[in-house]
């Protein structure tokens, strides 16, 4: 998925996060950031094939910050 997709849900999803855990959105966005950095780095290095372990760590992130919203919501 597209960077600049998922940025506005992201952020938004992270400040709610943050608001009753910050410790949580501060993971969940350090996370995600070094996944990002590990996709470019993969996709630089092995083609497209390479974006697999940055592609999972940032899932994995997305869904701790999804789960940091509902929790903070509800």
């Amino acid at each position: 998925m597209n960077f600049l997709e998922t940025f506005t849900a992201v952020a938004v999803m992270t400040l709610i996060t943050s608001i009753n855990q910050p410790l949580w959105g501060l993971i969940s966005i350090w996370t995600l950031v070094v996944g990002r950095i590990f996709y470019g780095f993969g996709y630089c290095s092995k083609g497209p094939g390479g974006r697999l372990l940055g592609a999972l760590i940032t899932d994995i992130a997305l869904l701790a910050v999804l789960i940091g919203g509902f929790v903070s919501v509800f």
